[in-house]
């Protein structure tokens, strides 16, 4: 595994020196695939004019958005117009109490509205990866049948059928 990893490092390295592979710090204004390349311009994190790239491959290496003030899908800009949703003050995620519900403008705890996963990454960091997400999901079920009354009927069917396989 580890002469796997150094020739990748010395790939990249190798590229570099040559010229054919070049990292740029920035903001990422827009793009456009033109004549089998990538046109792109970026912001440059140390100056104020935009830089054009006639590139062939672009790495996004900035992961999704998190920032739920900046987001501009049409549900979650309902839920932030309504007041139904409060970003984290870091700007990770959102704003949820102990259990995943999604707290609204003025702090309250939702009854309806839940989240689980990266939307968390604010208040758990760690939440990202199938084993946590899985956590979480079958912490919510679970939480959600006994908000429902849902529980009462796997109860009463664990007791005369015999032990019920767990969320």
């Amino acid at each position: 595994m580890k002469s796997h990893i150094k020739d990748i490092v010395d790939s990249v390295y190798e590229l570099l020196r040559n010229g054919r592979l070049q990292v740029t710090a920035g903001r990422l204004q827009g793009f456009e695939e033109r004549d089998g390349e990538v046109e792109v311009t970026l912001r440059p994190r140390l100056g104020r004019e935009p830089l054009r790239l006639r590139v062939q491959r672009v790495v996004n290496c900035t992961g999704p958005e998190s920032n739920y003030r900046r987001l501009n899908h049409p549900l979650v800009v309902s839920l932030r117009e309504r007041g139904l949703i409060q970003p984290d003050a870091l700007g990770l995620g959102l704003q949820t109490d102990a259990h995943g519900a999604l707290l609204d403008a003025e702090g309250r705890a939702s009854e309806r509205l839940h989240t689980l996963g990266p939307s968390r990454k604010g208040q758990l960091w760690e939440t990202t990866a199938v084993p946590e997400i899985r956590i979480q999901a079958q912490a919510l079920a679970v939480r959600l049948l006994r908000l429902t009354g849902a529980d009462r009927h796997n109860d009463r069917r664990a007791t005369a059928d015999g032990p019920q396989p767990s969320v």
